[in-house]
């Protein structure tokens, strides 16, 4: 396996997280709309340019797409009770299920892109 590849893979995924995340802002605050998975998406699509990647590279690029959109959604749509960041941790199970729902897409989205391109 070649480092080359996963180092690649793991800055692809931190720059479409990123790029997702500043999707995610510019929709909300030019059109009003809400794009949950869209961070998760952008990660998946990011880590997955390089082809022969490991298992961890998959799994990896998940977890960063899950952190990615809970980063977004509570930068954007913070809980009105108190908008720190460990209040939002401590109480994702209150979001709508329909957010859930989202993060938890681009959160497998983010896992499955790379996920096809693994190493055989």
């Amino acid at each position: 396996m070649n480092s080359k590849n996963v180092l690649l893979a793991l800055a692809g995924a931190l720059f479409g997280a990123a790029a997702g995340i500043g999707v995610f802002s510019w929709l909300v605050h030019n059109f009003a709309a809400y794009g949950f998975a869209i961070p998760g998406v952008a990660t998946g699509l990011g880590a997955s340019v390089r082809a022969e990647l490991p298992k961890a590279a998959a799994v990896t690029s998940g977890i960063i797409g899950l952190l990615a959109g809970v980063f977004a959604t509570w930068k954007e749509a913070p809980f009105v009770a108190n908008g720190s960041f460990g209040y939002f941790l401590t109480h994702l199970h209150d979001l709508p299920s329909y957010q859930m729902l989202l993060l938890a897409l681009g959160a497998v989205i983010a896992f499955w892109l790379p996920w096809r391109r693994r190493a055989r």
